[in-house]
């Protein structure tokens, strides 16, 4: 552990909760009191205007020019100092993916080998034998997939996890061409733009600008472009028609 674990932990406790003490780094990390008013007089000599020591609280309060300035991200604060017992997280859904397929995937990712396998699609619901140099491993918050070449087509892909059938056998043989610098589409990132949806009226429009804190009606999304519908699926949107169906909040602006 470094100082830096120790600053953005602290700096993200106070601006979040409004202070920080000692003890809260000792019961943290389960360093000595000594080691953590190190760290406090680390960050009180390099980083002065950002948190300051409030006798009435007994503790460090962020001063109220970091409040305004910071950047910090709530999503941020969860990661580091961890969630409070009064925020409830709903559990993703569980594709009944077995650490088998985990441990063939990331293998094969690890060598540059591939992976063969059975698999079904709604396309093609039959199983059809499959062999592809996997290069990474996506969780879109519901289902896991895996991104990598297909041999048989020549094509970067996605594989549903959960629809690869029977044992993951590796094919310790390696082919340039499956390499991640030659995925076009995962290297490449794009920007697409989210508005209200127009089949809403005017007051539930502007909700929804509010909900997703929007600037000027519109929320910009960067993402690779591989990940484009995961992404849009995140929010909610698979209707990517001009005037959705009003229960779909969102819609994809051309």
């Amino acid at each position: 552990m470094n100082n830096k674990d120790y600053i953005e932990f602290t700096l993200h406790k106070a601006f979040f909760e409004g202070r920080v003490t000692r003890k809260d780094l000792i019961e943290r990390f389960g360093i000595k009191e000594s080691k953590a008013t190190k760290i406090f007089a680390l960050i009180s000599k390099e980083l002065p205007r950002h948190i300051h020591y409030h006798p009435r609280s007994r503790g460090y309060v962020p001063s109220e020019d970091y409040r305004i300035k910071s950047t910090y991200r709530f999503v941020d604060y969860l990661q580091i100092v961890g969630r409070p017992g009064f925020i409830h997280h709903l559990e993703t859904v569980n594709s009944g993916v077995d650490m088998d397929k985990f441990r063939s995937i990331q293998e094969a990712i690890k060598h540059g080998f591939a992976v063969e396998f059975d698999y079904s699609s709604l396309n093609t619901p039959e199983p059809t034998k499959r062999i592809v140099y996997p290069h990474s491993l996506i969780s879109s918050g519901y289902r896991w997939h895996v991104r990598g070449w297909e041999k048989g087509s020549g094509l970067f892909k996605d594989f549903n996890l959960p629809r690869m059938q029977g044992n993951s056998l590796l094919v310790s043989e390696n082919d340039t061409t499956s390499h991640i610098d030659n995925d076009l589409d995962w290297n490449e990132y794009k920007t697409f733009f989210l508005i209200p949806n127009p089949s809403l009226s005017l007051e539930q429009r502007r909700i929804i600008e509010i909900d997703y804190q929007m600037s000027n009606g519109v929320l910009a999304v960067s993402c690779r472009k591989a990940l484009f519908l995961y992404t849009l699926h995140t929010y909610l949107v698979t209707d990517q028609s001009e005037f959705p169906n009003i229960h779909q909040h969102l819609a994809l602006r051309e």
